[in-house]
């Protein structure tokens, strides 16, 4: 799967360093479960210092990102 893709800054708090693509599980801890599908997100993780801006649920990390490039 292709993972090198890279991810604009936060539309909303301009930071770059804390956006990431994260799978559900990770963002949602035990409130998830993965055991018959994994999805994946943008975000602008707020326990590195982000805002908590999400990108929406895709399928796969690179349309998480695109889903994450378009948002405004």
């Amino acid at each position: 799967m292709e993972t090198n893709f890279s991810l604009l800054p936060c539309p909303f708090c301009g930071k770059t360093e804390s956006v990431q693509v994260c799978t559900a599980s990770e963002i949602l801890g035990d409130e998830f479960d993965s055991s018959n599908y994994e999805s994946y997100s943008g975000i602008c993780d707020s326990s590195i210092g982000g805002c908590g801006a999400n990108g929406g649920y895709a399928d796969t990390k690179r349309e998480a990102a695109q889903n994450w490039n378009m948002r405004k």
